[in-house]
């Protein structure tokens, strides 16, 4: 016979579980490196990501095989939440020289749209 603790403890179970799926699951669609190895063509590229309640749309400068310049250039995610990732990401991905970034904390929508915007102007789209 099952007893009310019994019962506790395996929704607990279940629970954290789902919790570990879904962050394995998560942790996979946000890791997006581009590694030091991969060869970018010079030139100026445009691409879009999906952010939390727009598309991200970035233009995105490659000059001696190197990313020099993300500009975004539309998105309608909220102000004040998506600013800090919208100064930082761009950054973050032109200092470490790949998309194997942190993501802004409150703003990972966003973080991860611009990210996967980059992404697809370098036409590394999975």
């Amino acid at each position: 016979m099952v007893t009310a603790q019994m019962r506790k403890q395996i929704s607990l179970a279940m629970v954290l579980l789902l919790v570990l799926v879904a962050v394995v699951f998560w942790t996979m669609e946000s890791s997006i490196p581009v590694s030091g190895d991969l060869q970018l063509v010079d030139g100026e590229y445009e691409g879009v990501g999906k952010g939390f309640l727009s598309e991200i749309r970035v233009g995105v400068t490659v000059i001696d095989q190197e990313i020099t310049e993300i500009i975004i250039l539309s998105h309608q995610d909220t102000p004040g939440i998506a600013d800090l990732a919208i100064q930082q990401i761009p950054e973050r991905i032109i200092q470490s020289g790949g998309l194997d970034v942190d993501v802004v904390t409150q703003a990972t929508y966003t973080s991860d749209g611009i990210i996967n915007a980059v992404r697809n102007a370098l036409g590394l789209d999975q």
